[in-house]
């Protein structure tokens, strides 16, 4: 189950919880439409596998992760996480020390932590946060987020102690990059703005036939697959942690209708994005609730 908390009426200085939720890819029956790849605007996601081990993809990068592990992807990261029983929550307003806004890990750094002696503290405080969050009292929201401010306190130490896994590189058999994933970084970093081969080839001073032949080797598609994978990714965050209209998000992707955004929604996740969203999408938390609700 998935909740989303609306922003609060007056700007606040500290870290503020957008959604939370947990999923467990373990036991759903029948198996749940596929999670494309898809990044959180303005919006820092932390997850935590309380179950299972896989691989996920992170900024084209995959890293090998575990029962016990918690993955952190900065705002506008792309990244996919489909298996394990995972509990996740995603915050913005973060700024820390010379790092830009919603931004807690350096551009070099693993995202993946071992949680060890740590891992029964960050279980309580989300399993916590999803019990409130399901009871949707009128304290709710307020309740979520200061138990935010405690789970956030000891992501802070988690990194400060270094328990990143240092000797975890990605997967990739080479730490430099190559051309296909400077590339491919390029691309994530303009996945709604649907380059053209010319515009991407031009930025690199390449040629359009060598970036699609080296974009295909890199990613397995063309690169108008891959960026429209990307915009329904995004529709799928969308549909599951905000309340915005069909019509709003197929505009805000760029689709010149609603019917076109539908039927490349289809095509992709096999399900209709609004079946979707009433199967899997979330609650919002606190609102409408009086304060004498029980």
């Amino acid at each position: 189950m998935h909740y989303f908390l609306s922003l609060p009426e007056k700007a606040s200085a500290e870290p503020t919880l957008l959604f939370l939720g947990s999923h467990n890819f373990l036991r759903q029956i029948p198996t749940p439409p596929p999670r494309i790849l898809h990044s959180h605007a303005d919006t820092v996601e932390f997850l935590y596998f309380r179950d299972g081990k896989g691989v996920c993809t992170v900024g084209g990068k995959k890293y090998a992760v575990k029962k016990g592990d918690m993955v952190i992807y900065n705002a506008n990261t792309l990244h996919l996480d489909n298996f394990g029983l995972v509990y996740f929550c995603g915050a913005t307003n973060i700024q820390l020390s010379g790092f830009p806004p919603n931004v807690i890990l350096a551009p070099d750094t693993s995202p993946v932590f071992h949680l060890d002696r740590r891992e029964n503290t960050f279980h309580y405080l989300l399993a916590a946060m999803n019990e409130i969050a399901a009871a949707n009292t009128y304290t709710a929201r307020e309740s979520c987020q200061l138990l935010f401010r405690s789970f956030f306190n000891q992501i802070l130490c988690l990194i400060e102690a270094k328990h990143v896994l240092d000797r975890n590189p990605p997967i990739n058999k080479h730490t430099s990059q190559t051309t296909g994933e400077k590339i491919l970084d390029y691309v994530n970093q303009h996945i709604l703005d649907r380059l053209s081969l010319q515009e991407v080839a031009t930025h690199f001073k390449l040629s359009a036939s060598y970036v699609s032949r080296i974009f295909k080797q890199t990613t397995g598609c063309t690169l108008s697959a891959y960026q429209t994978r990307g915009r329904i990714g995004h529709a799928q965050t969308l549909l599951l942690t905000t309340d915005m209209s069909l019509a709003e998000i197929a505009k805000n992707l760029g689709y010149a209708t609603q019917g076109h955004f539908s039927r490349q929604f289809m095509e992709i996740v096999r399900i209709k994005p609004s079946s979707y969203r009433k199967q899997f999408g979330g609650r919002q938390v606190g609102k409408n609730i009086s304060r004498e609700h029980p």
